[in-house]
C-alpha cells in the first residue's frame, strides 16, 4: 500500500493527479491518494507530499504433519513515512508488493514496495513445522531503505 497526503496550504500544496488501482479522496484538507495496485503519481506544479508505504507481508506456513502443533505466520511489510519530500513535476512509479502465499510447508515472502528511491522491504515467509527458522523481511522496522 502506498498513501499520500498532501499539506492543506495552497502555498505547499503539490498539483498532482494517480492513475492505476488508486482511490483519491480529500479530507481535512488534504488530498489523499491510495494505491492498492501498482501505478503512476503524476505531478503537474512542485510541491510537497507526505507518504506512507508499506511491503507486502508474508505468507503463512501450514503444518506438514497431522499434530498439535502450528506453524509459523508470515511476517508484516516494512514501512516507511515521509513528510514534506519536495517533488518536481514529472511521473513517479509507484509499485505495491504484493502478499506473501501461504503454503502447506513454508510459506513464501511478500515483494518489496517502492516509490522516489524508497524501498519498504516485503515481510518473511512463515517457516512450517520442523522446518526451521521463517525468512528475514520487513517489519520491525528493520525493513527501510531510502
Amino acid at each position: 500500500m502506498w498513501e499520500v497526503y498532501e499539506a492543506p496550504s495552497a502555498a505547499a500544496q503539490i498539483d498532482a493527479y494517480a492513475t492505476g488501482t488508486v482511490t483519491s479522496y480529500t479530507n481535512g484538507g488534504y488530498n489523499f491518494f491510495d494505491f492498492t495496485g501498482s501505478g503512476d503519481f503524476i505531478v503537474t506544479a512542485a510541491g510537497y507530499v507526505n507518504f506512507l508505504l508499506v511491503g507486502g507481508g508474508g505468507g503463512g506456513a501450514g503444518s506438514t504433519a497431522a499434530s498439535a502443533y502450528g506453524a509459523g505466520g508470515g511476517g508484516g511489510g516494512g514501512v516507511i513515512e515521509e513528510t514534506s519530500v519536495s517533488l518536481e513535476a514529472g511521473t513517479y512509479a509507484v509499485v505495491i508488493g504484493t502478499g506473501g502465499a501461504g503454503g502447506s510447508a513454508n510459506g513464501t515472502a511478500g515483494s518489496d514496495s517502492t516509490f522516489n528511491g524508497y524501498t519498504s522491504v516485503g515481510g518473511g515467509e512463515g517457516a512450517g513445522l520442523w522446518l526451521g527458522a521463517g525468512g528475514a523481511g520487513g517489519s520491525g522496522g528493520a525493513g527501510q531503505t531510502a
